[in-house]
């Protein structure tokens, strides 16, 4: 039994850089929740949510969702959930990466091994065509997969309360996952 244990944390952690720490990925659990809002609080593009809704999410959604740490520190934290319309789907709702962690490709490390664990055959999101950073993380995910990708209008600046200044929202469907 100690060998499979072994085994398992291996396929969990995976270095970075040689003698750098080892950072593992997991789902996240509710005692997680404080660490993922802190953490996407001093990220600069995305919107923060109540620090309820990360605690909830962690809960309720913690097998669509992977949160990545690195000594003791979450650095990496995807939120998802699966719908089935049409056909199983995964959709990302924010990904967050530490600053201290940017350049490591630890985003689509993240989605990589979200996928591995969910029997999903697309990927969906909502980006804003300002966030260049997620635009390019989805159409290199397509590239990776081997699969198509469409973008289209989503959610219009005009759809937002007036008192926001919000950007539209497109759409990217990803897929079939290959």
């Amino acid at each position: 039994m100690k060998e499979k244990h072994e085994e398992e944390l291996t396929i969990q952690s995976v270095k970075i850089k040689a003698g750098s720490p080892a950072i593992s990925f997991r789902k996240p659990n509710l005692k997680d929740g404080k660490d993922i809002w802190s953490l996407v609080k001093t990220t600069s593009n995305l919107d923060l949510n109540s620090s309820y809704s990360y605690i909830l999410w962690c809960d309720k959604f913690a097998d669509s969702s992977i949160v990545t740490v690195r000594d003791g520190e979450v650095i990496g934290f995807v939120q998802g959930f699966i719908h089935d319309t049409p056909k199983p789907t995964l959709f990302v709702w924010q990904v967050a990466v530490s600053e201290t962690a940017r350049g490591e490709g630890l985003a689509t490390r993240m989605i990589q091994t979200l996928l591995k664990r969910t029997d999903v055959a697309y990927i969906e999101a909502t980006v804003t065509p300002s966030n260049l950073p997620s635009n390019g993380l989805f159409q290199s995910l397509a590239r990776k997969y081997h699969s198509t990708y469409e973008i289209r209008r989503y959610i219009e600046a005009e759809d937002f309360p007036s008192l926001e200044d919000e950007e539209e929202e497109k759409l990217y469907r990803i897929g079939p996952i290959k």
